[in-house]
C-alpha cells in the first residue's frame, strides 16, 4: 500500500547517503513514521501548490531532528564512557592491578562489561597499558597507568 512511498524515501536516504556518508546512519524513515500526518500534509499542501518548498522544508526539520538526536545521543554515550574511564582511573594504582582487583574496587562483577567498557576504551585512549600486551588475554595480565 506504501511502495511508491517506501521507495521514495529509499531512494533519498541512497542519495543523501551518496552524498554524505553520516546520512546511513541517521533513521530519517523512523522519524517520519513519528511524524507521518505531517509527513503527508507537506506533500499535499506541495502538490496542490505545484512546488516542493513545504515538502523540502518539512524533509529539512525532519533531518535537523535527526541530526539533533544522533548528537545526543552520541554525547550521553560519551559522557557514559567518559564517567566509567573516570571511575577505572580512580582506582588504579601505579602498580600493575589484576582485573580481578580492579573489578573488586570498582564494585562490578561481569567481566565483559568491565573489559568492554572500562578497560579496552582506557587503553585506546592511552590511559592504561598493560604488563604483557603481547598476550592480551593472559590470565595473569595486569593493568597500570601509562
Amino acid at each position: 500500500m506504501d511502495g511508491n512511498g517506501r521507495t521514495g524515501r529509499l531512494w533519498q536516504t541512497a542519495l543523501l547517503a551518496s552524498w554524505k556518508p553520516i546520512f546511513e546512519w541517521i533513521p530519517i524513515e523512523s522519524i517520519i513514521k513519528d511524524n507521518q500526518e505531517e509527513y503527508y500534509r507537506a506533500i499535499g499542501l506541495s502538490t496542490a501548490e505545484g512546488k516542493s518548498n513545504r515538502f523540502i522544508l518539512f524533509m529539512l526539520g525532519v533531518i535537523k531532528k535527526a541530526i539533533s538526536e544522533l548528537a545526543r545521543d552520541t554525547h550521553n554515550h560519551q559522557s557514559h564512557i567518559s564517567n566509567q574511564i573516570r571511575a577505572l582511573m580512580s582506582v588504579i594504582e601505579t602498580y600493575p592491578m589484576s582485573a580481578v582487583e580492579l573489578m573488586e574496587k570498582l564494585g562490578l562483577k561481569s567481566r565483559v562489561t568491565f573489559r568492554k567498557n572500562y578497560i579496552q576504551p582506557a587503553l585506546e585512549a592511552g590511559l592504561i597499558a598493560m604488563t604483557d600486551p603481547d598476550t592480551p588475554t593472559n590470565r595473569n595480565q595486569r593493568y597500570f597507568k601509562a
